[in-house]
C-alpha cells in the first residue's frame, strides 16, 4: 500500500482509539492526541527507515529525464516492520494509558500517553495493510517473514481500506457493547442496592413509629389506641 492509502486507513480505523478513550472516561484532549498519533502511526514503519537521496546516484525515466535515486537508512520492511516489536510497543502503550495510574503530574503527560498509543496502534494498522502483498514483513527480529501473496503493493488499496474499516468498526462495536453491558450491570446493581436501602429505611420508620406509640401509651395510658 502506498502512502496515500495508509493515510486513508488512519481515518477509517480511528474508531478503536476513540471508543477505548470514551469507555475508559479519558479526557477528550487525550482522545484527540491518540487520534493525531494514529494519523502519523500509519506511516511510522516507513518513516523510521529514514529515506534520503544522493546527488551522485540517478536513474533514467521513460521520457529520458533523470531523477535522484531514493534510498533508506534501514532496509525497507526490515526491522521497522517487525510485528513483535510493534506489538510489544502497543501493549506497553496500552498499559501506560489505560492501566497504569493516570497521574496528572504534568499537563503534557496524559497527552503523551494518548499520542504514543495512537502511534503504535496506527503502526499495527500499517502492518495489516502491508500483509496481503508479495513482500513479507518479519514476525520478529531475524525471524521468518509472513505475507499473503494476494496482490502487489499498489493494488486493491480501496478493498484493503474497506476490510480494515469493517474489522476495526466491528472491534469498536464489541468494545462499546462490552462497556454498555458493564454499565447496565452497574445500574442494575445500584437499583437493587437503592431498593434494599429503601426497604430498610421504611422498616426503620415503622419500628420507630411503633416505639413512639408504645412510649406514649406507657406514660399516658388514657390515650386511645
Amino acid at each position: 500500500m502506498n502512502r496515500s492509502g495508509h493515510h486513508a486507513t488512519s481515518v477509517l480505523t480511528m474508531s478503536v482509539p476513540i471508543t477505548l478513550g470514551i469507555t475508559h472516561s479519558l479526557p477528550w484532549s487525550v482522545i484527540i492526541a491518540s487520534v493525531i498519533g494514529c494519523c502519523w502511526g500509519v506511516t511510522a514503519p516507513d518513516d523510521v527507515e529514514i529515506r534520503y537521496t544522493t546527488d551522485s546516484e540517478t536513474e533514467r525515466n521513460e521520457d529520458g529525464s533523470e531523477t535522484q535515486v531514493s534510498k533508506t537508512l534501514l532496509a525497507h520492511r526490515g526491522v521497522s516492520h517487525d510485528v513483535l516489536i510493534w506489538l510489544c510497543l502497543l501493549a506497553g502503550s496500552y498499559w501506560w494509558l489505560f492501566i497504569s495510574p493516570f497521574a496528572l503530574t504534568t499537563w503534557y503527560q496524559p497527552l503523551l500517553k494518548g499520542a504514543l498509543f495512537g502511534v503504535t496502534y496506527g503502526a499495527i494498522i500499517h502492518l495489516l495493510a502491508d500483509l496481503p502483498n508479495g513482500k513479507g514483513i518479519p514476525l520478529f527480529p531475524f525471524g521468518p517473514r509472513v505475507c499473503l501473496h494476494l496482490w502487489k503493493a499498489s493494488e486493491n488499496q480501496a478493498l484493503m481500506c474497506f476490510l480494515l474499516f469493517i474489522a476495526t468498526t466491528a472491534l469498536s462495536v464489541k468494545i462499546g457493547m462490552g462497556y454498555f453491558e458493564l454499565s447496565m450491570d452497574w445500574l442494575i446493581t445500584m437499583k437493587h442496592q437503592i431498593l434494599l436501602h429503601a426497604e430498610h429505611f421504611s422498616q426503620f420508620l415503622i419500628n420507630s413509629a411503633d416505639q413512639i406509640n408504645l412510649l406514649f401509651h406507657t406514660y399516658i395510658p388514657d390515650l386511645p389506641r
